[in-house]
């Protein structure tokens, strides 16, 4: 039996956002909105396993829906939490905790003022229910304002942070006052956590053309395959891969390109971000993972 998606622990204590967002709204937001996603996904993967195992076509088809709807929510509040930090934290300031983020902001819209009027208005524009997110798209990595409708997750372009604008994330405290509570949210945005996934998905795109470049195997379908031959073409595309990678780093004096080491890749490696070049193209896109262990 596959195994169930379970709900997340929150990084902070449910009066950490006072008295931005209450504690009342975060324990049902986060013990019964949250879990309620979490249950009926698990419970549409269990129908959707009985449907595939009766070659029920209907079925499956008909479950669909419910699967993008709490599969949606279950990724979307995952994130959320992660976007949020405690009231007045160091992780709220965005030029100290977010400067390579802030930089690229203040080169799309002008100044982050810009940016934070120009998100209000897309939020307060938002009818019904959904979200608003901050996103990088483009082979350049250029960032952008979207929404999603409903529960829909982000797809194709990567989410650096999102809001949650239905009503149960804000009316308990702001009641109608909408425009209250996108305003304050931003006293409790984790830029820290805006920061790195922002620098986080350009090693990985950057990688991912290095290792198509070099023609190297990925870790996973390395430790399958048993051929000496496979095994020395991919050491020799390593290679070409650490070589490509120092000389990204040697770039950085010439301002093109900036570098940091992340462990939480699994392996050390540079992280390139903040305008970032490589074979004639700048690159600058995200890296999210939809699995249970990646949000």
């Amino acid at each position: 039996m596959a195994s169930k998606y379970t709900l997340p622990d929150l990084p902070y204590d449910y009066d950490a956002l006072e008295p931005i967002i209450s504690k009342q709204i975060m324990e049902l937001h986060h013990k019964k909105h949250h879990q309620t996603y979490v249950n009926n996904l698990n419970a549409a993967l269990a129908s959707q396993a009985s449907a595939l195992d009766s070659n029920d076509i209907t079925q499956l088809i008909s479950i669909q829906q419910k699967l993008k709807f709490n599969g949606g929510g279950h990724i979307n509040h995952s994130l959320f939490w992660k976007n949020l930090a405690r009231y007045d934290s160091p992780a709220t300031n965005l030029e100290r905790s977010a400067p390579s983020l802030k930089d690229a902001i203040e080169k799309q819209w002008g100044s982050v003022k810009n940016f934070t009027d120009a998100f209000e208005a897309v939020l307060l524009g938002i009818q019904g229910s959904g979200w608003g997110w901050l996103v990088s798209s483009g082979k350049k990595g250029f960032l952008e304002i979207v929404t999603t409708k409903d529960q829909d997750p982000v797809t194709g372009p990567i989410p650096v942070f999102g809001v949650d604008m239905w009503e149960h994330a804000y009316y308990l405290q702001y009641l109608n006052n909408k425009a209250s509570y996108v305003q304050n949210i931003w006293k409790v945005i984790n830029w820290e956590e805006a920061e790195h996934r922002y620098l986080n998905g350009c090693v990985v795109f950057l990688k991912k053309r290095l290792y198509d470049a070099f023609d190297v195997d990925d870790e996973e379908s390395s430790e399958d395959d048993n051929d000496d031959d496979d095994d020395d073409d991919d050491d020799e595309g390593e290679e070409g891969v650490d070589d490509a990678l120092e000389d990204a780093d040697e770039g950085e004096e010439e301002g093109k390109i900036t570098a940091m080491r992340e462990p939480e890749l699994g392996r050390e490696g540079p992280h390139i971000f903040n305008g970032c070049s490589f074979g004639g193209s700048s690159c600058c896109l995200f890296t999210l993972y939809w699995g249970k262990d990646s949000v």
